[in-house]
Parts: C-alpha cells; sequence; structure tokens
C-alpha cells in the first residue's frame, strides 16, 4: 500500500523492468523445465525468482497481465521476506512486537526504487534467513514448516550469501532440528559458489569486466568492511574521512562484543548478526562488483553511503544493529527493576521509539524520502510492453524498449546499426518534426524504431507520431506510432508490418527518415550531439 501511494505511476503503468523482460518471462514461457528454473542470470542461479517467475505463467497469465502480476508479487513478496521479522517466532530476539514491526518498517521504507522492482526484492531474503539463524542459535525449539523454505532463499542474488556465516555459526549451538535445514541452506549456498565460479569461466560476471588485481578488490573489502558499520549507523553523510569512518566502525564493532560478553543477550546476537551482514555485504561487492565498489568509489560509498541493490544488504545489518543493541541494553536495566513497576512497564515499550529517534536524527529517513518519487526517464517512462502484448501472445517477432532506457524485449529480432541512447537528454526547444539518416543494412531488415520525447507542455499526454522512412530505391514508407507520454519523457516506438518490412528491403545507401508529431514535443538528443537524438534500432533476425 505504501509504495501504491508513493509510486502509483509505476504500479499502475504496466511497464517491465530490465532482466524480467529479457530473462525471466521469457525463460518462464519457454517450455523447457531446466530454462524455468535454473536458468542463470548475470553468472548466478536465481531459483526463488525462477519459481515466482513461473507463478503467473502457471495460471496462464496473458502478456498484457504480466507487468502488473510481477509487480504486485514484488511488493507483497518484499513486505513477506522482511515482513516476516514480525512473526512470534522472533519473539526470542527482540520481545517487544512493535520494536520488531518499527524494524521491519525501516528496511522497507529507505528500500530504493530497482530493489523493489521483481528481479531485486530477493535481497530482502537476508532478513529470515539471518533472524532464523539467530533463533536458532538461541535455542533448540520446533522448526516451524516455513523454515525449510530458506535454502531457497539461498539460491537468490549473491549478495545474499552474506547471511551464510551466520547460518554456519547457528550450527554451533542450535539443536538437531535446524541443523538439517541449515546444511541444506549451506549446500545450496555451495551451490551458487561453484555456478559463480562456472560462469565465470565462462565469460559470464555479476558486472562488467574490471583490471582490478585481487589485492585491490581485498583492500577495498578491508577498508568497507571497516567503516561501513559506522558510516551506517551514525548515517549518511557524516563520516567524510576514511580514517574517521573506519575508527568508528571498530568503535562500533567492539562495542557490539563488549556488550555481548557483558550481557549476553538475545538482541547482542543480533547486533553481531549485523555487523555478518555489513562485512558480506563489503566483501561480496568488493570481489564480485569491483566496477562499481573498488579503491577509487569506495571513499565515497563510506562517506555517502548511496542506498542501492549493491548496499541495501548492509543496510539491513545498521538497522539491526541499532535494533539490537538497544534490545539488549533495555532487557539489562529491566532485569534490575521489579517486575510489575512502573519503569519495568515504561521500558518495555521504550525500544520502538527509541530505534525511531535514531532512524531520524541519523538522517536515514532524509535518504528514504529523497528515495521516495519513483524516477524520471531515462529509469522509467520507457515501456513499451502493454502496446505489444498482443504480439508476444500471437508469438509473432517483435522488439520494443523496456525500462530503463537501454533495455527491450526482443523475439526475432535485436539492435541494429544506428542504436545510440545514452547519454542523453531531453532539449529545450519543443519541435514538431525531426530528420535524421539511418543505415542501409538497418533499414532494410527494419523490424521497429524507437525515439524518446517529452511532451512540451510539462503534463503527461497522448502523443502520435508518423515516420516516412524514405531511399532513392525503395521510395517512402510510412510507420506510425502513439504513446502516452509522461511528463519527465519516455518512448515512442514505429513498428514494421510484413508490407512494410517488404517495401524497405530494397533500401540502399543512407535512408532517411522524417518524424512528425501530432503536438510540440521536446527530443532526447545524444549529450555532446545536438543534432543526433537517442535511438534504438530494431532489425529482424535472431
Amino acid at each position: 500500500m505504501f509504495v501504491m501511494i508513493a509510486q502509483p505511476q509505476w504500479v499502475f503503468s504496466g511497464a517491465m523492468w530490465a532482466e524480467t523482460a529479457t530473462n525471466y518471462y521469457p525463460n518462464s514461457v519457454s517450455g523447457s523445465p531446466w530454462s524455468a528454473l535454473f536458468a542463470t542470470d548475470a553468472g548466478y542461479s536465481p531459483v526463488f525468482l525462477r519459481i515466482l517467475a513461473l507463478l503467473p505463467v502457471a495460471f496462464g497469465t496473458s502478456a498484457t497481465a504480466i507487468p502488473y502480476v510481477y509487480t504486485a508479487i514484488a511488493l507483497l513478496g518484499a513486505a513477506v521476506l522482511v515482513g516476516s521479522f514480525c512473526l512470534p517466532w522472533f519473539r526470542l530476539i527482540i520481545a517487544s512486537d512493535a520494536t520488531r514491526l518499527v524494524v521491519v518498517a525501516l528496511i522497507l521504507f529507505v528500500a530504493d526504487f530497482s530493489t523493489r522492482t521483481f528481479i531485486n526484492i530477493s535481497y530482502f531474503a537476508v532478513v529470515p534467513i539471518a533472524a532464523c539463524a539467530v533463533s536458532a542459535a538461541l535455542a533448540d525449539r520446533p522448526v516451524p514448516w516455513w523454515m525449510f523454505l530458506l535454502p531457497i532463499l539461498a539460491l537468490t542474488k549473491p549478495t545474499v550469501l552474506a547471511a551464510i556465516p551466520l547460518v554456519v555459526l547457528a550450527l554451533l549451538f542450535a539443536g538437531r532440528r535446524f541443523r538439517v535445514i541449515g546444511v541444506i541452506i549451506i549446500a545450496a549456498a555451495f551451490a551458487q559458489v561453484a555456478q559463480l565460479a562456472v560462469s565465470s569461466l565462462s565469460g559470464y560476471a555479476l558486472g562488467p569486466s574490471t583490471d582490478w588485481t585481487t589485492v585491490d578488490k581485498a583492500i577495498t573489502a578491508a577498508k568497507a568492511g571497516a567503516a561501513l558499520p559506522g558510516s551506517l549507523v551514525l548515517g549518511p553523510g557524516h563520516l567524510t574521512s576514511f580514517v574517521v569512518a573506519a575508527m568508528c566502525g571498530i568503535l562500533v564493532a567492539g562495542g557490539v562484543v563488549a556488550l555481548l560478553i557483558l550481557t549476553r543477550r538475545p538482541g547482542t546476537v543480533l547486533a553481531v548478526a549485523g555487523l555478518v551482514l555489513i562485512v558480506g555485504n563489503a566483501a561480496i561487492s568488493a570481489f564480485g562488483l569491483s566496477f562499481w565498489w573498488n579503491r577509487g568509489t569506495v571513499d565515497s560509498v563510506i562517506s555517502d553511503v548511496p542506498i542501492s541493490r549493491q548496499t541495501i544488504v548492509a543496510y539491513i545489518g545498521a538497522v539491526f544493529v541499532v535494533a539490537g543493541v538497544v534490545s539488549a541494553l533495555l532487557d539489562s536495566v529491566r532485569d534490575r527493576l521489579e517486575a510489575g513497576s512502573t519503569w519495568y512497564r515504561v521500558l518495555a515499550v521504550l525500544g520502538a521509539p527509541i530505534v525511531l529517534v535514531w532512524f531520524v536524527t541519523s538522517g536515514w529517513y532524509a535518504r528514504g524520502i529523497e528515495l521516495l518519487p519513483a524516477p524520471a526517464w531515462p529509469t522509467t517512462g520507457n515501456s513499451a510492453w502493454e502496446s505489444h502484448a498482443d504480439q508476444i501472445d500471437r508469438g509473432e517477432p517483435v522488439c520494443f524498449p523496456v525500462d530503463p532506457v537501454g533495455w527491450g524485449y526482443t523475439r526475432g529480432c535485436h539492435l541494429g546499426d544506428g542504436s545510440a541512447y545514452s547519454p542523453a537528454v531531453f532539449s529545450e526547444t519543443p519541435v514538431s518534426e525531426i530528420e535524421f539518416t539511418l543505415p542501409a543494412a538497418s533499414a532494410a531488415r527494419l523490424a521497429a524504431l524507437t525515439v524518446y520525447a517529452a511532451p512540451a507542455g510539462g503534463t503527461t499526454g497522448s502523443v502520435t507520431a508518423s515516420a516516412d522512412i524514405q531511399s532513392a530505391r525503395a521510395g517512402s514508407t510510412i510507420l506510425t506510432a502513439t504513446s502516452d507520454l509522461p511528463a519527465d519523457g519516455g518512448s515512442l516506438t514505429f513498428t514494421t508490418s510484413p508490407a512494410a518490412r517488404a517495401a524497405l528491403g530494397a533500401s540502399e545507401g543512407l535512408v532517411s527518415v522524417h518524424v512528425t508529431f501530432g503536438v510540440p514535443v521536446r527530443i532526447a538528443y545524444l549529450t555532446g550531439e545536438p543534432t543526433q537524438p537517442a535511438m534504438m534500432v530494431w532489425v529482424m533476425g535472431d
């Protein structure tokens, strides 16, 4: 409900996001059980997400409804994964239901846009895995049925592996009831690591390749692991010096360990688990995502702590640290008071407001407010899924863009010569027509052509356009497109019919394209090239 109110333009847009269109949906309808469950994504095996992607297919959901179903699964999935910490089972860790509810709210409130999408909600799997490991280490109790689902959660985003050391530690203290599940979770984690290794040897990786050495990555991991506990707990933007951040991080970690030794309260175990998540996130990102996390960028990550799917696990760890420490301190004081006394009852409910005060004063509330609106173009506003859903259901060749810019759904066609879409910026001057050229090789096999425009009035509106494609030999071919463009801009995609493709097949040399818009629009041009519109050119052929 919260996201529906905060981001209605995204939730109800029917847009598809990145790999949902290029990987998860195509594999779910491929007809191959192996691909549907075990196809990799960026080198890892996302079995948990594959199962979620199969659910709408099992119920015969049409392509038109798929984006809405994926968005609903993402919203509900995130709420279930994080909200599981509110289950009575976890009162052993933090007795106050209100405090655990606040922990859940703080995690979901700060999550950024991309982390809330279908393909990224599995980052939240660290919450039930870590919480179950802590709970199992504290007491040997009957295992609820839902705990047997945890091994599936381990087969998802590699950063979730940051919680696996907690499972290993839990096996040292847990009773036999949890050990079977723990062993299966660890086996699933090893399978994921093996898959990543095989993919790496085959040329697939989590991110673009870099020249950073293993030593560079180890230094990055050590710096981030030492400094992030301090930066996260004190809040974004407060610690601009690595030395100061590292000192604060060591103090936070040392304080948690000291509190664990002195009080032996369940909350301190949760705080230790939070530290493990922070350090694990730092290590996995440094070694697996060195394109973003490296010696050149780690200082800015430490000082500003930008929230994204690359840092959300560490942020969850920080919330665990604060909530665990607050709970442990309050429990220690309560034990010195007479049961039933006024202060005894007051301290029992004081945990939630204290954690909320930390959230506001540290700056995380302000950061969450910044992340609240859905991002504009080029992140959103590009998906043409709904207008091509019927072609998808009919099994026809079809190509069109999805969110964000640069991503697209392709079947029987692909990006061709002439495509250039990033970086780009919208012009300030509205126009009613533009003209550009296409390579003949692309025009002769043209499947679709996408340009980017924003309504001149600064409000969302329906825009109709026609594209006159001309060549000396093929003559003139007219294509049309209509799109409800967001105020910040979006995509217009001209799709060719079989007759149009037959006519364009005779194209030779440079082909001119004259686009006329029904209303004035601002055009997205490549940065530094004010006469070259940003575009995606789709050509026939796999």
